[in-house]
Formats: C-alpha cells, sequence, structure tokens
C-alpha cells in the first residue's frame, strides 16, 4: 500500500520547501498583499494606486524590490495579479519593469502573454486584438480594419464595458481588454493555478461584476481538455476507491469466515487488509473531493485595504479566493493517511519476522503460541500507531499538510524525525528481513528435501510477491523524488528558471505516482487468491453466496408480486 510514502512525503514536503509544504497555510492565505508592510526594515509604508507614484525616489526603488521579490515567490498561489504588478511596477518606474518586459518572466500561458503585451507595448495591443475585441462586442455586422486608433480602441472598450458576459470562455485579448474599464482594483479579477493535473498553468482575468456572476473559478478558465482531465481523474479515483474497498473487504471476510486461515501470517494480512481499507473508505475518496474543491472553489467578494495619507486615499491590492477550508478535513484526512501507512508497512514488517523465525528455527518454533502472540501485538501496532498518528494534531512542531496535488502527510520541523522512527526503519528492516528469510529459505530446502520444505517455499515466494509488488507501485514515486532533487525548472516559486512544459509535465506524473502507490492497496487480494487455495476457495464461496443472496431477494420479490396479483384477482367481484 503506502509502505515508503515516507520518502516521498519527506522529500516533497521539506526538500521541496515553498512548494507544498505550507500549501494549505497558502491556499486558506492567499489575500496575499504585495509587500511585507509591517516587516520593511526601514519603516516604510508602499502604498498601490492605480496611477500615483511614490514621490520619495528612494523609498519607490526599495517598494520596486520589495513588490519583485514578494510577487516573484507567491505569485502562483493567487490573490497577487500580473495586471496589477505591471501597472504598479510601471507606474512606479521600477527598473524590475523594463526587466520583465525583456524577459517576460510570467508569460506563461496565452493570457499572461496579453497582459505583457498590454503592459509593455500598448499600441501592440491594440492593433492584434481590436478586430477579436470588436468581434465579440459585435458578433454581427463587424467589419475587419487594419488601421487601428486609440480613438476605435476606446470605443469598442467602452462597448466592452457595458457588455454583460454570459461566460468565462473568452478570448485572451477580451480577458485583458476588459483590464482597462476597471478603474480601481476590485474591478478586475485574475485566478491562477498550477495544482490540477495534466492542466499545466491555468490562468485567466474578467472584469470584477461578471467575475462575481459567473461565480468564478478555475473551472471557468479552463480549456475543455483541461475540464475532461478533471473529471477523469475524478472517475478514476472513485473508482479505484470502490475497487480497493470491495477487494479488502472480502479479504477481511474470508479470513473472518475461514478461520482456519487466522494462524500468524493470517492476523498479520488481516491488519494489512483493514488498514488498506482505510485507503479505499477515506484516503482515495479524499483525492477526488481535493480535485474538485481545487476545481470548483468559487471567487469570493473582491476585497483591499486603504490608507489615508492626507488628502490621498491608498488602496492595495490583496483580492483574494474565498478559503478553501481544509482545515478539519485535511487534519482528518492526514490522520488517516498516516495510520493506515504506519499500519501497513509495519504489518508487512512483522509478517517478515514471523516468516524469519520458522525458516530460521522451525524446531524451535511453536504455531500456537505464534498465533496468540500476532494478534496481541496487532493489536499494540494499531494503539502505538494511532498514537504516533495523532501528535501532528498536538504537536506545536508538527502538522498536518497537503504534502502533493492531492496527499495530506506529516509537516514541519521535526516531521523528518517522525517519517524515520515510523516508516524509513520498518521498511529498512522489512527489506533486510525478507532478503535474510529468502536466503534461510532456499538454503534448508537444498539440504532438506524440497517436498518436505514446500510450504515454508510457498509462502516465503508469497512474501517475495507482496514486496516485490510493492517495490512496482512505489517505482513511480522513486522517479518523482529523484526528479524532484535532480530536475531544473520544476520550482514555481523560481519563475525565472521555470520550464513550464517540464513542471506541468511533473505535477502530472506526480499525481500518477500517488495512485500508482496506492494502488498496491488492491494488489495483496489477487496475490493471495493465486497463492493460497484456501482463501482462493473461501473468496469464491462468498462472492457467489453474494450472487446467490442478490437471486434469491429477485426471486422473493417476484414471487410476492405475483401473490399479491393472483389475490387481488380473486377478490374482484
Amino acid at each position: 500500500m503506502w509502505k515508503s510514502i515516507f520518502t516521498f512525503g519527506f522529500v516533497v514536503g521539506v526538500c521541496h520547501g515553498q512548494k507544498y509544504e505550507d500549501l494549505d497555510v497558502a491556499v486558506s492565505k492567499t489575500n496575499f498583499l504585495p509587500v511585507k508592510f509591517s516587516e520593511q526594515p526601514s519603516g516604510k509604508i508602499c502604498f498601490s494606486q492605480r496611477e500615483v507614484a511614490i514621490r520619495n525616489r528612494s523609498q519607490e526603488l526599495e517598494c520596486c524590490r520589495l513588490y519583485h521579490e514578494t510577487f516573484s515567490a507567491y505569485w502562483y498561489l493567487g490573490g497577487m495579479y500580473l495586471t496589477e504588478y505591471l501597472q504598479t511596477m510601471s507606474v512606479w518606474n521600477c527598473p524590475q519593469f523594463s526587466n520583465d518586459c525583456e524577459n517576460k518572466t510570467f508569460a506563461f500561458t496565452e493570457f499572461s502573454v496579453k497582459v505583457y503585451q498590454r503592459a509593455c507595448n500598448y499600441n501592440s495591443f491594440v492593433e492584434d486584438c481590436y478586430n477579436e475585441v470588436n468581434a465579440f462586442v459585435h458578433p454581427i455586422g463587424q467589419t475587419l480594419t487594419n488601421n487601428v486608433t486609440i480613438e476605435l480602441w476606446n470605443n469598442v472598450s467602452a462597448n466592452l464595458a457595458r457588455r454583460k458576459i454570459e461566460t468565462s470562455s473568452i478570448s485572451p485579448c477580451v480577458q485583458v481588454a476588459l483590464y482597462d474599464q476597471s478603474e480601481k482594483f476590485g474591478q478586475y479579477l485574475e485566478v491562477v493555478t498550477y495544482m490540477l493535473p495534466f492542466c499545466g498553468i491555468v490562468w485567466c482575468g474578467i472584469g470584477g461584476a461578471n467575475g462575481s456572476q459567473l461565480g468564478l473559478s478555475y473551472w471557468n478558465c479552463m480549456d475543455y481538455s483541461c475540464q475532461m482531465s478533471v473529471i477523469a481523474c475524478i472517475i478514476f479515483t472513485s473508482i479505484l476507491a470502490l475497487v480497493t474497498t470491495a477487494l479488502n473487504a472480502c479479504v477481511i471476510a474470508v479470513f473472518y469466515f475461514n478461520k482456519t486461515l487466522l494462524n500468524s501470517q493470517g492476523f498479520y494480512k488481516l491488519s494489512l487488509a483493514i488498514a488498506d481499507l482505510l485507503v479505499g473508505m477515506i484516503v482515495l475518496p479524499s483525492f477526488g473531493y481535493v480535485i474538485h474543491t481545487i476545481a470548483t472553489h468559487k471567487y469570493q467578494t473582491e476585497t483591499f485595504s486603504s490608507y489615508e495619507v492626507g488628502n490621498v486615499t491608498y488602496e492595495i491590492p490583496a483580492g483574494h479566493f474565498s478559503d478553501i477550508e481544509f482545515g478539519a478535513f485535511g487534519k482528518f484526512i492526514g490522520f488517516v493517511t498516516s495510520l493506515s501507512l504506519c499500519v501497513s508497512i509495519n504489518s508487512l514488517m512483522l509478517a517478515s519476522v514471523d516468516r524469519l523465525s520458522v525458516v530460521r528455527s522451525p524446531l524451535k518454533y511453536n504455531a500456537d503460541v505464534a498465533r496468540e502472540q500476532a494478534w496481541k501485538i496487532v493489536l499494540l501496532l494499531w494503539v502505538l500507531a494511532a498514537i504516533f498518528s495523532l501528535l501532528p494534531l498536538y504537536v506545536p512542531t508538527l502538522r498536518y499538510s497537503m504534502i502533493s496535488s492531492v496527499l495530506f502527510g506529516s509537516a514541519g520541523q521535526h516531521a523528518l524525525y517522525l517519517y524515520l522512527c515510523t516508516f524509513l526503519v520498518p521498511f529498512l528492516v522489512t527489506w533486510g528481513l525478507t532478503i535474510a528469510t529468502c536466503c534461510y529459505t532456499f538454503a534448508h530446502a537444498r539440504d532438506r528435501n524440497a517436498s518436505e520444505f514446500s510450504m515454508e517455499i510457498n509462502l516465503t515466494k508469497t512474501l517475495m510477491i507482496m514486496v516485490g509488488v510493492f517495490t512496482i507501485s512505489l517505482t513511480p514515486t522513486i522517479f518523482s523524488v529523484i526528479g524532484s532533487l535532480f530536475l531544473n525548472g520544476i520550482y514555481y516559486y523560481r519563475p525565472e528558471e521555470l520550464n513550464r512544459p517540464l513542471a506541468a509535465t511533473y505535477v502530472s506524473f506526480e499525481f500518477v505516482s500517488i495512485l500508482m502507490l496506492v494502488s498496491n492497496s488492491s494488489w495483496n487480494f489477487f496475490v493471495y487468491n493465486a497463492r493460497n487455495q484456501s482463501f482462493r476457495t473461501g473468496s469464491r464461496t462468498i462472492v457467489t453466496s453474494l450472487f446467490d443472496v442478490r437471486a434469491l431477494m429477485t426471486k422473493t420479490r417476484r414471487t410476492t408480486s405475483g401473490t399479491a396479483a393472483t389475490t387481488s384477482a380473486t377478490t374482484v367481484p
């Protein structure tokens, strides 16, 4: 199941730094100000109002630096608008503005490209977009022109402002043209996200009134392929959740009804199945919920802060989405994820210890004693796993956070130590014990009659297959972790180095690697079914019984309906 997500969680949550570790905080606090006002060492305050420059040039340059650094670090989390940023940097005559126009650092989408064109070469923007905007304003009877004047543009822009936009599926030219009709901050909205798999960067803008009417969300900004990808991801995770739940419920039922399977190994496998059942019932459905919530979250009424200096009121851009409430939900999912992960890896480790005890000292091994100890050890394991999983809820240096696009896990200053104690050490021990078990088993098989040792060989092979299947499920996560350490251009908080296609591919691959990892929760059923005749018979019996019950219920309903009809016919005079 999750046996080594410690690596994924730690590297993504800790090594990625700003990318995911504080994502839950960032999502709920996307009303970023362009400058950290209270933290300026000089005590100066940078105001932002359209077409108003800062009188003190040295203060203005300091504000330019702070605004540029803050926007570069947080642009991808929303709340800070590229339109407002470039407009303000232009008005303040910032040296960073000319560099931005030359390098077009944030020109990652068609929308942001047009925003740069408007801010850096307004006449070019007007010439390129006039016919497109005019066609949108006058869909019938409009004429194309190559001789565009500012007067023509102002006229069509004024008509655009008066038009009620019924859909957000408008071209980037129209989106950016709407900015000219917003007189102040709060009348134009931007949304941007990178978190949705198979979508890349989603970024668009629209007039504030239209945004409020539409209930603007990321969904409004997506193209058709992105929307279909989101739907496909939700459907796939839902199906995987149902399959995982059904298969592990069947495993639990087989062990419950077939007591002969409840030897020491059976208890450890039952513990593993219960942990995997939690994945199917809770963790996997949360993936679809998180994707749906991010994609369809509505934009809240625009807000901004105002300050008065003399007779002038300065407004600070601070737009934001209403908080995406992953607080209690994220903590609960994080707890269940950590609990299932901890139980899974340690159940596998305990099964390996039990197997090694049998093959290393078969004459000293007592099956009845081992069985009696197994259920007590499993019970203790669940108690300890629950305690460790509760630590991020009560220890100040730990917390549950979104450590990937859909996955909640432990984060914080001491998260590494938690991963080491509960996941890393058991994982390494499991591999060591599995290798030792194989060596002892096949050594004894050579020394003795292999047919007499066939049961132990079979059980050892089953353990090897379980570990091997897990390894296959883990492999994409390993590549994801390695990629995060060595690939350049995948970090959104470094926009100058960002390679948009590579970063988008990495986000999608990361999502797939998580699905591959959790899909391991479904494979143990097939391993048991293939390797154990008693389990195979028990699972078939349960499935047959379910169909027999369904057939009996259908037959009963038909008989009842027929009896009622006969009774009704005989009572008619």
